[in-house]
């Protein structure tokens, strides 16, 4: 019966971890590091549980339990920030420098590996604690989606902040960064707080809101993935070096844009070779075929007698003054 219980207590988080890791639809992350992230997620379980403690030990010396102020403390200051700060903290000490984080979705998928991480052992002492197959149903289908829910807004912002960070923006990355807490804090809060007052409206606010926050979780996760992009085109990553012009099917060769500018002779197909606009350019004598021996153009060049014929010899032409003198009568 134990094994089976256990078996309950961590199946919700390995499918979500699957669901999410397959909407990465460009780079899938390593399991080598969702697997460390998520060691590190369960290990943030004990340091909640030690603040935790401390916290509660605080507000009972001056407040009532299950007055409307003791639960607005213990859910959002205490039992939230101690829970989502640990689950940030992790998530920043292992990734911020990671060499496979290079693209926007890749923060969600790393956010939702360390929360499920804390969620799964959360609901290991949960369900072995009470031996009920009900309580491992009830939190399978409510606190482990809600800690993944935290973890994808979380991530969302942590992306953004990662994004400031290559673009040298370092109050906007103070500023994402702040978000990335904040936000995992208020609805985890608000998740605690409704469920604490115990009452059926508070009860039907719960309702609606883990409906609301659900669907929304699921658009954002489908919208993130879709939109994924490199966080920046200077990270030293060969996947993003090989593939950076995909997204636009023009940068993959910067010249297929305009096809001639490839090779700039293509616009012109004379201008390739200067000698093809006129075939007679290649050689220059074969534009006139007389010219490639210079004596060819006129015949009678190559020997001045030849010009004339009867100036080889004076005696061959008898109208030559030379042919008178000879041979005149006597």
């Amino acid at each position: 019966m134990d094994k089976i219980l256990l078996a309950a207590a961590i199946l919700p988080a390995v499918i979500l971890l699957l669901y999410i890791r397959s909407k990465d639809r460009i780079e899938k992350e390593p399991w080598g590091l969702l697997i460390k992230l998520f060691a590190l997620g369960a290990l943030t379980t004990i340091s909640a549980i030690i603040l935790e403690l401390l916290g509660t030990s605080v507000i009972d010396s001056f407040l009532s339990k299950g007055t409307v102020e003791y639960n607005l403390i213990n859910n959002f200051l205490i039992i939230a920030l101690a829970e989502e700060s640990g689950k940030f903290f992790a998530l920043k000490l292992r990734t911020w420098n990671e060499p496979e984080f290079n693209f926007t979705y890749d923060a969600v998928v790393y956010a939702v590996a360390v929360s499920l991480g804390f969620a799964t052992l959360e609901n290991i002492l949960y369900v072995l604690g009470e031996g009920t197959m009900g309580i491992a149903i009830m939190r399978g289908l409510l606190s482990v989606p809600g800690h993944a829910i935290d973890s994808v807004f979380m991530g969302y912002y942590y992306g953004l902040a990662q994004r400031c960070r290559y673009m040298n923006n370092a109050s906007g990355a103070r500023r994402n960064l702040f978000k990335a807490l904040l936000a995992p804090v208020l609805i985890h809060g608000f998740y605690d707080f409704t469920l604490s007052m115990k009452s059926d409206i508070f009860m039907g606010i719960f309702f609606l809101f883990e409906i609301i926050i659900t669907i929304v979780s699921i658009v954002k996760v489908n919208k993130l993935s879709r939109e994924d992009t490199p966080l920046s085109p200077f990270l030293n990553n060969p996947y993003f070096q090989q593939n950076m012009y995909q997204q636009n099917p023009y940068q993959q060769n910067p010249y297929q844009q305009n096809p001639y500018q490839q090779n700039p002779y293509q616009q012109n197909p004379y201008q390739q070779n200067p000698y093809q606009q006129n075939p007679y350019q290649q050689n220059p004598y074969q534009q006139n075929p007389y010219q490639q021996p210079p004596y060819q153009q006129n015949p009678y060049q190559q020997n001045p007698y030849q010009q004339n014929p009867y100036q080889q010899n004076n005696n061959a032409n008898p109208y030559s003054n030379g042919y008178y003198n000879n041979n005149r009568r006597q």
